[in-house]
């Protein structure tokens, strides 16, 4: 468990839930982002579930040179919010 009360009022608190997503419940609306690994608990290997806070996702919270698989606003922005084709059995199973 993590102690919400040491976190600076207004900033924004990651989260890896590699170990654990899926083994407990977790509010998702304490964190501005939270990603996760698949190849622990869910589907297989080469999946990465992120949630992002939707005030993180403008061009101003984004670096200037981030490469592309990094930046949020281009997937944000991404016809059906699909920026590249994913490994779609990997989704399937999870």
């Amino acid at each position: 468990d993590f102690d919400f009360s040491a976190v600076p009022e207004g900033m924004p608190v990651a989260c890896d839930a590699s170990a654990n997503l899926g083994s407990f419940a977790l509010d998702v609306s304490k964190f501005g982002v939270l990603y996760a690994a698949s190849h622990k608990n869910f589907s297989t290997a080469g999946i990465c579930y992120s949630i992002i806070r939707k005030d993180l996702i403008t061009e101003a919270t984004q670096l200037r040179r981030m490469p592309t698989m990094c930046n949020w606003v281009t997937f944000q922005n991404a016809p059906n919010k699909i920026y590249n084709v994913p490994v779609l059995v990997s989704v399937w199973l999870g």
